[in-house]
């Protein structure tokens, strides 16, 4: 099955940059330290998540208090860090949801639905990778308050942040 990845990415590109560019006009004193693209692979579902130093906080706050005995060393620093990376506990959770088997290419919809998509799995997920490289590369988050160490991220959900760090680094190798 032939996939115009190039079209799917330019899709996927427009959307979340739309996107983002609204959620800065409704966010626009909140400082945002990432974005997170949390990727599943296997159903072609594509979440985008934003946090804030604030939130980050807030949510370690939190996992502080119903998670103190199961980590009584822990200091609140340290429930910050083991959370900061962790998408599903970001403060902006999937401020964009796209899922390519909805409808975003027919080739994808038709993958998707045939029940192979793993023969996809690399390729969906560099195209992830470029889509985030070029939202960076082209200031869509420009509309945002950033931290000065403001990270992008693309990661699939089955996935350590490790592991989608490597192949970001990778496909930025090769893109830029």
């Amino acid at each position: 099955m032939k996939v115009d990845w190039e079209a799917a990415e330019n899709e996927l590109f427009a959307a979340i940059k739309n996107c983002v560019i609204d959620f800065a006009k409704e966010h626009p004193d909140e400082q945002f330290y990432g974005f997170f693209l949390d990727c599943n692979a296997r159903h072609f579902e594509v979440l985008g998540h934003l946090n804030t130093e604030s939130k980050l906080q807030e949510r370690a706050t939190a996992f502080r208090e119903a998670w103190q005995d199961e980590h009584p060393d822990w200091k609140i620093n340290d429930f910050i860090e083991h959370l900061r990376w962790e998408a599903g506990d970001w403060g902006y959770f999937e401020i964009f949801n796209a899922e390519f088997d909805g409808g975003l290419t027919d080739a994808l919809q038709e993958i998707a639905e045939s029940g192979k998509p793993e023969k996809y799995r690399d390729q969906f997920l560099e195209s992830c990778c470029k889509v985030v490289l070029r939202l960076d590369r082209e200031d869509a988050f420009a509309g945002l308050k950033k931290t000065p160490n403001f990270r992008v991220l693309c990661v699939d959900h089955d996935e350590k942040v490790q592991e989608g760090d490597a192949r970001l680094e990778k496909t930025r190798a090769r893109v830029v």
